[in-house]
């Protein structure tokens, strides 16, 4: 799949919206069976405010990084080469992607297609937590209501049994 991607000019999506699609791009991409993915473009040139083509990359014309770069590495650490392909699955709108890491880890990525939803998670077994940007989350528990949004969080852990 190629020149996949999301403008951050005026008028089009913030740096945010960004950042959300990415994972959410390579993930169900990855679940439908390609192989390949590749983002259109790693550095914005930005010559023209309102232009989308001047705003598609993960930096910006300085190469500072969007927040988009940061989902973008954390994706790549959460999903490394050798991982099984994803598994998707769909609850109205929350999209559950599953697989396996080659340490064994298995990753969950969780979010909604648009708005935030209450979720109670049942997970067995030790499991991290990381946002979209890859910080650790402390506020999932077992049976207490979290919030999901657009924004994917990963839940990371050995043998686990998530039931929504």
């Amino acid at each position: 799949l190629t020149e996949c991607g999301c403008p951050t000019a005026n008028g089009w999506s913030s740096e945010k919206d960004q950042a959300e699609k990415l994972p959410r791009i390579f993930l169900i991409s990855f679940a439908l069976g390609v192989d390949k993915v590749f983002w259109y473009n790693f550095r914005s040139n930005e010559l023209s405010p309102d232009d989308k083509e001047c705003h598609f990359g993960l930096c910006h014309k300085d190469y500072s990084p969007k927040p988009a770069f940061y989902a973008y590495q954390n994706l790549v650490k959460m999903c490394p080469d050798k991982s099984t392909r994803p598994i998707l699955t769909r609850k109205g709108e929350i999209y559950i992607a599953q697989w396996e890491r080659p340490d064994g880890k298995n990753v969950y990525g969780i979010w909604t297609s648009e708005g935030k939803k209450q979720v109670s998670f049942n997970i067995e077994g030790e499991f991290t937590c990381m946002d979209i940007g890859g910080e650790k989350r402390i506020d999932i528990f077992t049976g207490i209501p979290l919030e999901i949004s657009p924004s994917i969080i990963y839940i990371i852990g050995k043998k686990m049994n998530i039931v929504i």
